[in-house]
């Protein structure tokens, strides 16, 4: 799996247009796919033979996910294995100062845990609160598949790690129905 690997992409480039928004990597996986997966592959080699310091950042990366994962309300009943994996799935990225991570109404799709920063929550355009780093935002989406209820932009540069519905399907499979 490659899993681990996609820790590796932190980015600030956006495209954002009134239908569609697309960052980082699932940028860069929709214009340049090979570079990504060659990418991944390079990162995938490194770990693998015998590039210790590559292998302990790769590492280090999981590991300060993995206790973010502790601190996620729905996570409690997940085995330490599931929450590993789950650890290995997240994406790390890095977003700049009064960036727009999701707006109200759009599809929910992921779930965040703010490592650094600052975020602002609006709901109808009016500030309702404040998250810090350690809080986690956009849960209701893999859990109930709804729209988000409330926009959340940067206040300074903040680095989320994020885990797709689609990834937590893939580590979790049946059990995400029962968290």
């Amino acid at each position: 799996t490659l899993f681990p690997y996609t820790t590796l992409f932190r980015s600030s480039e956006y495209r954002s247009d009134s239908k569609q928004r697309l960052c980082g990597t699932n940028m860069l996986k929709e214009s340049h796919p090979q570079i990504v997966l060659k990418t991944l592959r390079l990162a995938k080699y490194c770990c693998e033979n015998g590039h210790p310091s590559f292998r302990r950042g790769i590492q280090r990366r999981v590991n300060e996910i993995r206790k973010s994962v502790d601190t996620v309300k729905i996570f409690e009943g997940l085995t330490e294995d599931q929450k590993m994996s789950l650890a290995n799935a997240f994406i790390v990225q890095v977003y700049p100062p009064g960036t727009q991570i999701f707006q109200q109404g759009d599809d929910g799709k992921a779930l965040y845990i703010l490592k650094h920063g600052e975020l602002a929550v609006s709901v109808n355009g009016e500030e309702k609160r404040r998250l810090q780093a350690g809080a986690y935002f956009g849960e209701r989406a893999l859990l109930y598949d709804e729209p988000r209820s409330a926009t959340v932009s940067t206040l300074n540069s903040c680095e989320c790690a994020l885990v797709t519905r689609q990834y937590l399907e893939d580590v979790l499979g049946d059990s995400l129905g029962t968290i």
